[in-house]
């Protein structure tokens, strides 16, 4: 089970492959929150109400970790019949507890503290291939077990410094590499991903492509990484390879760019992403936007406080709350625009 710093609503609405732009087939649904309470503490219970009297917030699993397990959340106090162990099944239940640097979404109805507690919501843990059975309840922490970091809406989201070459699979990594404005990457200038932001950084014999998206009050950072390769004999000035690789009944994905000069190879592939065909292009837009969806392992957000927060979440794993879908070329033209001319 993974340990999620927070799990909040990202449906993403996929159109079939056809005639239309790749670009329209890419696209993002964006929780409508104004602000989170996060947690600063380990193993935190909530509450159904503002009180340690009321009933723990509990967490029932369908059985003991099939690649069918699920999960759904209930009040102790009042829902404990509708969801019990089971030993023939191996249902079991267990407090659901919020970990350090959760954040626990404030409920937009109810956003003021009671008694100095605060109304939060809680999602259920997705398990493996479960969607849609994972749900959501109001529930109440204490202010003293974290602080709340409210979303600017003034515009600085777009001076935020973003890492252009982290390591994407690791997020606790300390050396994420070097920070960039993220509105001031190259862009796209023409075809199906015209005005979609990048950056693209050379270390040794790896290049790092990173997109910024803007959406809404969030910036959410997707990348890859790519080995460099020389080979004189390539027609092509710089040419780009993904593959599955096979080994040992293992299989991963693995992608190269090939150069067939050794000088100046940095601008050569910058100019490559700004310039080369949509179908050329498309390799690495499908690496990094799997399944046509916006990755939301990386988002970025400044609280009123001028704070810059990092955080990440699974998607569809919410259902109940105000939202906003845009497609790539929507999120193009956002980003174009916080970008300025």
């Amino acid at each position: 089970m993974k340990n999620l710093m927070f799990s909040i609503l990202a449906a993403l609405f996929i159109s079939p492959l056809g005639t239309s732009a790749q670009s329209e087939n890419i696209t993002l649904t964006v929780p409508d929150f104004k602000g989170f309470f996060i947690v600063n503490g380990d193993m935190v219970n909530l509450r159904r109400l503002p009180n340690v009297n009321s009933g723990k917030l509990m967490q029932w699993y369908s059985d003991g970790g099939s690649f069918d397990t699920y999960a759904q959340i209930f009040y102790a106090d009042t829902e404990a019949a509708k969801y019990r162990p089971n030993a023939r099944t191996g249902a079991y239940t267990e407090p659901y507890q919020a970990f350090n640097n959760t954040y626990l979404p404030l409920n937009p109805e109810q956003t003021e503290p009671q008694n100095g507690w605060y109304n939060v919501i809680a999602t259920a843990t997705h398990f493996q291939d479960s969607p849609g059975k994972a749900n959501s309840k109001p529930a109440w922490i204490k202010g003293t077990l974290g602080y709340i970091a409210d979303v600017t809406t003034d515009g600085r989201i777009r001076n935020i410094s973003i890492p252009i070459n982290p390591n994407l699979d690791d997020q606790g990594a300390k050396e994420c590499g070097k920070l960039r404005r993220a509105s001031t990457g190259m862009r796209r200038q023409s075809g199906d991903y015209k005005d979609l932001g990048m950056f693209c950084d050379i270390d040794n014999n790896w290049a790092s492509v990173c997109f910024p998206i803007f959406a809404g009050n969030f910036l959410y950072v997707a990348g890859m990484q790519m080995e460099i390769k020389v080979d004189g004999t390539q027609q092509q000035p710089v040419f780009i390879e993904t593959r599955t690789v096979r080994e040992n009944d293992m299989q991963y994905q693995e992608a190269t760019i090939t150069v067939n000069n050794p000088n100046g190879i940095e601008q050569a592939i910058e100019n490559h992403l700004m310039t080369c065909s949509d179908e050329e292009f498309s390799k690495i837009t499908k690496w990094v936007f799997k399944n046509d969806k916006v990755p939301t392992n990386n988002v970025f957000f400044i609280s009123s406080d001028g704070r810059k927060h990092m955080m990440f979440y699974e998607a569809d794993e919410l259902t109940g709350f105000e939202t906003k879908t845009y497609t790539l070329a929507e999120l193009n033209k956002l980003y174009a625009a916080m970008s300025g001319s």
